[in-house]
């Protein structure tokens, strides 16, 4: 059998890219703390705004999607007898791949099958993005999902992320990171280097102002880069990042680097609502 993507929009990859893949795209929803509204990231609230509206002292949270929004997304794929592949927000990060596999069981109860299939990605933003880019082929092919799914759990193990934050106060306000990694990422002229591990977020190392970061970062993929895997290294950025000129000039130059080889996206307002403006992303698979 061959599988359709679906992905959350945690993903945060282009509207271009989704509909040229042929993606099914469930926008999580973003709340403002400010004015209890609620917006769907990428449909009713924008990246521009998003970041203009927070920088403005606005603050936001996110809301996991519902088991209903799930049912309604799923259902289509059981009533056409059509295969898909969900690709969902790091179940450490959010209950949405919970919500999600409750309403697939009801449905492969109802319909007695199974079409739908759900993949935890234990990430989040352009590494999900990543890894769906990395799978596209394979999924077109005739096999298993056994087969399909260990190919994606081999992928996944090996995309690594390493990222920084302009603030780090976003993310210990939202929970995802400790009292004490704060104040030791906050001191003065300290750049925080930050990665996931088990879909949690944890301060990885500590180093002093933007030469350093991109340094760590050139050594880091250095260290970890198989020379056998081809490119892409993605680079995404919260709102802008005063670093990333100088850090994709220095990659190109580091790894003899086409423009094709780097990819460079926007965080939209799910993960930037975390991690804040100013903050930027790197991922690679080792």
């Amino acid at each position: 059998m061959s599988f359709k993507i679906i992905v959350d929009s945690s993903y945060d990859m282009s509207r271009s890219f989704a509909k040229e893949n042929n993606i099914d795209v469930i926008p999580i929803p973003v709340i403002s703390k400010t004015n209890s509204e609620e917006y769907l990231d990428e449909e009713t609230i924008f990246s521009d705004e998003f970041y203009k509206r927070m920088k403005e002292g606005e603050v936001f949270s996110t809301s996991a999607i519902s088991e209903g929004i799930y049912l309604n997304v799923f259902e289509k794929y059981y009533k056409n007898n059509e295969n898909a592949t969900y690709f969902s927000l790091s179940s450490n990060l959010s209950i949405t791949y919970n919500n999600a596999k409750n309403a697939n069981e009801k449905l492969k109860e109802k319909y007695n099958r199974q079409n739908v299939f759900l993949i935890d990605s234990k990430m989040g933003s352009s590494a999900i993005g990543l890894l769906v880019l990395k799978i596209l082929q394979k999924a077109k092919e005739d096999i298993s999902f056994d087969e399909f799914s260990k190919y994606v759990y081999k992928i996944r193990e090996n995309i690594e992320l390493i990222f920084t934050v302009g603030d780090l106060e976003y993310l210990y306000r939202g929970g995802r990171l400790s009292k004490t990694s704060k104040v030791l990422g906050s001191l003065i002229s300290i750049k925080p280097v930050l990665s996931v591990e088990d879909g949690k977020i944890f301060l990885k190392d500590k180093v002093r102002g933007n030469k350093k970061f991109i340094s760590y970062v050139k050594n880091s993929i250095k260290k970890n880069w198989n020379e056998n895997k081809k490119p892409p290294i993605m680079i995404s950025v919260a709102d802008s990042s005063e670093i990333l000129d100088d850090l994709v000039t220095e990659l190109k130059s580091e790894f003899d680097l086409g423009d094709n080889d780097i990819i460079l996206g926007q965080v939209h307002s799910v993960i930037g609502s975390h991690i804040g403006p100013g903050s930027i992303t790197i991922f690679y698979e080792k």
